[in-house]
């Protein structure tokens, strides 16, 4: 489930997105779930917040996996062809009309920060993972100095000064907080304490998502990491979140 423009908060239009960008963060993203688990012949995966719905075709090509894709934006214009197993549903993250146990990852990749109720949705997440089932979830660093750099979507840098300048109005506002409008996520130990009795194991993947993504950087992106700056440097906080073999639906 994510969010129309809107001028205050600076997000773009969803179906004007890179097609290129999108690719790349996806296959990405790919490569640090990859890192932890494997997907089994069968298994299912569930795009959680698909935007117009390109994101959940691109994710079904990178892991060759049955894929739903759920919004309440989705676009029937991106559904792929019919040897493309995706199915594109509008649907509400915190009321999924989604069977117990229905898949074996969930990919939630900057939609967090955009629902009314994000424990409820991670709840949601829980209960529709098989057993032994993975969500991989990111969104915004609430810690971060800057951001938007590396984003998927179709703008030029001015307007990605012009976001971060919104996110510094809100933040000496005393009103940096998605329940306010803004475009802040949430810090490490925030989310840790949101999935703390939802999930079974949690484990951050902030540092391996970056040096996937910016490789040419690994030396800067591993002093950050040393000193401790990496909390104010990265813009996005990453997470594998493991629902246990024997785990219940809660």
């Amino acid at each position: 489930m994510t969010t129309e423009y809107n001028e205050t908060t600076g997000f773009s239009p969803l179906d004007q997105f890179n097609e290129s960008r999108l690719r790349r963060q996806v296959a990405v993203n790919a490569r640090v779930i990859r890192d932890r688990i494997s997907l089994n012949p069968g298994e299912r995966i569930l795009v959680a917040g698909a935007g117009v719905g390109r994101e959940a075709v691109l994710v079904c090509e990178e892991f060759q996996k049955d894929t739903v894709g759920v919004d309440l934006n989705v676009m029937a214009a991106y559904l792929p062809g019919p040897f493309i197993p995706v199915s594109l549903q509008v649907q509400n993250l915190q009321f999924l009309a989604l069977a117990d146990g229905s898949f074996s990852l969930v990919y939630c990749y900057h939609v967090l920060e955009h629902v009314t109720d994000p424990h409820r949705v991670i709840e949601e997440f829980y209960r529709v993972l098989k057993a032994g089932g993975t969500a991989f979830i990111g969104f915004p660093n609430k810690n971060r100095l800057i951001s938007y750099i590396g984003t998927s979507q179709n703008v030029v840098f001015s307007e990605k000064v012009k976001w971060n300048l919104i996110d510094l109005k809100c933040r000496l506002s005393g009103r940096f907080e998605n329940r306010l409008g803004a475009h802040a996520g949430f810090t490490q130990r925030e989310f840790m304490e949101m999935v703390r009795n939802v999930f079974d194991a949690t484990t951050p993947v902030r540092n391996q998502y970056m040096l996937y993504k910016y490789p040419k950087w690994k030396w800067l992106i591993e002093l950050f990491e040393r000193t401790g700056l990496s909390e104010m440097i990265f813009p996005s906080n990453y997470f594998l979140c493991y629902k246990s073999k024997n785990g219940s639906y809660r």
